[in-house]
C-alpha cells in the first residue's frame, strides 16, 4: 500500500485518548531489549563494577554503535529534546509512538501526544550499558547519545536500507 493510500484510509491516525504513558511503557521496555540485541550489549553482571572501571574497560566501539543507531527503529524509545530552534520544545521528552520522515510523535509523561520536528533539533536517547535482565535496576549505568534530527530526516524503513557516508556537519 502506498503512503498516500495509507493516509487516505487513515492508517496513521492516532486516537489521542490512547496517549497514555503507562500504555506505551511496555513498548519502551521491548525497545530496550531490541536495542541491547542490535548493539550486542553484554549481560549485566550480578555485582556491578565501579563507574570508573565500567567507563575505562568496557566502553563499546563508538563507530560501530553510531552505524547501528543510524539504522535502528526508534518506536518505543524515550527521546528528549536537547536543543531546538524553537526553544519552547527544549527539555520535552516522550516515548516515540510514530516516526515520519520529518517528525517524531511522542507520548509524554503527562499523557499528551506531542509532535517533535526533526529539522533543527538535537535529541538525546539513553541506552542501558548492559542488556536488560530480571536483575536490572533503575540506577544501572546508561549511555547517552545525541541524535541530530537533520541527519535522521528519513522514515525508519528508508533509513534501515540506506547507505550513509560519514561527514561532519554543523548543526543549528
Amino acid at each position: 500500500m502506498s503512503q498516500r493510500k495509507a493516509m487516505e484510509v487513515g492508517i496513521w491516525k492516532f486516537d489521542k485518548k490512547l496517549a497514555k504513558w503507562d500504555l506505551f511503557w511496555p513498548i519502551h521496555l521491548m525497545w530496550e531489549r531490541y536495542m541491547a540485541e542490535v548493539m550486542g550489549l553484554p549481560p549485566r553482571p550480578h555485582h556491578l563494577p565501579s563507574r570508573a572501571d565500567v567507563a575505562s574497560s568496557q566502553m563499546p566501539n563508538i563507530g560501530a554503535i553510531q552505524a547501528k543507531l543510524l539504522k535502528a527503529d526508534f518506536h518505543g524509545c524515550i527521546i528528549k529534546v536537547k536543543e531546538c530552534k524553537n526553544t519552547s520544545r527544549i527539555g520535552g521528552e516522550g516515548i516515540v509512538v510514530h516516526e515520519t520522515g520529518n517528525t517524531f510523535k511522542v507520548v509524554t509523561r503527562k499523557d499528551k501526544l506531542k509532535v517533535l520536528p526533526k529539522q533543527g533539533t538535537i535529541f538525546i536517547i539513553s541506552l542501558p550499558f548492559y542488556s536488560p535482565s530480571s536483575h536490572s535496576q533503575d540506577d544501572d549505568p546508561r549511555i547517552e547519545f545525541e541524535l541530530y534530527g537533520n541527519q535522521f530526516r528519513f522514515r525508519a524503513a528508508e533509513r534501515a536500507g540506506k547507505k550513509f557516508k560519514a561527514k561532519e556537519t554543523i548543526e543549528l
